[in-house]
């Protein structure tokens, strides 16, 4: 009994471990982790993950373009990774550099707007690129160049007119002889013709249903002498295929008092469309009136001596 009492008094007589303050554990943890995450930094920085390989961006659609459009020419895009993979490779932690790259591709005539820039691991970068979107085009030399919505003139000539949205034939505007051949990819036209055939060009887009312009394939704005339209100038001439012409007026970028709505311009446009399609052909729409009026095309018949009887162009009814 005595010496259980004696173990049992030399237990309660032991000394007792100290306890150590919650704060001193969280300040070892601090420290701790300060410690692993400064050697999981060098090591990623000696691995080579912390720099950006410029040579390994990647270059994203824009999402109002769609995941494919078609108007967006490759040759762009070759051209964005060749002035990407120029650049010097930056830290993931560089911002400011980062910005400067992004301002780089920025600066290419054919992007409008850089987006987001998100560093892809381990070592690349995803841009979100909005291209400049091509509405017409202009012939130089043999060459057509395709036109910004927002009058820029963009890299890359063609043999023959481009295609834009949907598959349509870029409609050609004719440049004044002042302005031709003076501007250059990356400027922005100031030409009056050339402003004003664009106006025409983005007016048919937003007013013409994809099968109408389909329709039409390819053909020429004239807005030379838009400004100047009249009674005895027809303004803006519009040249479609199967040697049709088209009177449209003044420019829609100008709002001239009297002058008939745009819309109901484009209106009148596709219901002479339609006529073609059901083989009522025709040679001349004039838009310029209230109640515009269309030439038929009439076949030219043939007398027993073979010369035309009739004369190519008849005045038709206006249409309402």
């Amino acid at each position: 009994m005595s010496t259980a009492r004696g173990v049992g008094a030399e237990r309660e007589a032991a000394p007792r471990a100290p306890a150590v303050p919650p704060l001193v554990l969280l300040a070892l943890l601090a420290v701790s982790g300060a410690l692993a995450i400064r050697w999981l930094t060098t090591s990623v920085t000696r691995a080579g993950f912390a720099e950006v390989d410029t040579r390994r961006s990647v270059v994203a659609t824009h999402p109002q373009e769609g995941r494919i459009a078609r108007w967006i020419d490759e040759r762009w895009r070759t051209d964005l990774s060749r002035r990407l993979a120029e650049l010097a490779d930056v830290l993931v932690s560089d911002r400011h550099r980062i910005e400067l790259l992004a301002a780089e591709v920025a600066a290419a005539p054919y992007v409008a707007e850089v987006g987001a820039v998100n560093v892809v691991w381990p070592d690349g970068l995803e841009l979100d690129v909005r291209f400049r979107r091509p509405v017409a085009c202009v012939l130089r030399n043999g060459t057509f160049w395709s036109v910004a919505e927002d009058g820029v003139l963009l890299p890359g000539g063609w043999s023959s007119p481009p295609e834009g949205e949907g598959g349509c034939y870029l409609p050609r505007v004719v440049e004044s002889s002042r302005g031709a051949d003076s501007l250059r990819p990356g400027e922005r036209f100031a030409d009056y013709a050339a402003l004003d055939g664009l106006a025409a060009a983005l007016s048919m887009e937003r007013s013409l249903s994809e099968a109408d312009r389909l329709f039409l394939g390819r053909i020429s704005i004239d807005a030379r002498r838009a400004r100047e339209a009249s009674v005895q100038i027809p303004g803006t001439v519009i040249d479609l295929e199967g040697r049709r012409r088209v009177f449209f007026g003044r420019s829609p970028a100008e709002r001239a008092a009297g002058e008939v709505p745009t819309a109901s311009k484009w209106r009148t446009l596709s219901r002479c469309l339609e006529e073609i399609r059901l083989g009522r052909d025709w040679s001349l729409l004039d838009l310029r009136w209230d109640r515009p009026t269309v030439w038929e095309r009439a076949a030219a018949r043939q007398s027993a001596d073979g010369r035309a009887s009739r004369a190519e162009g008849r005045a038709a009814e206006a249409l309402r």
